[in-house]
């Protein structure tokens, strides 16, 4: 098996594990709701 090969087959692995773009674009709206309450929080 060459290099090439070995490199492809790893890099699908890693791109299996990482989250969709999706699943990102949810945990960084959630992130900003988070921070806006806890503002909204400390400014009361």
């Amino acid at each position: 098996m060459g290099v090439a090969t070995y490199d492809n087959i790893r890099l699908q692995e890693i791109k299996s594990q990482l989250p969709s773009e999706e699943a990102i674009q949810k945990r960084l709206e959630q992130a900003e709701e988070e921070y806006i309450l806890k503002l909204k929080e400390k400014n009361k």
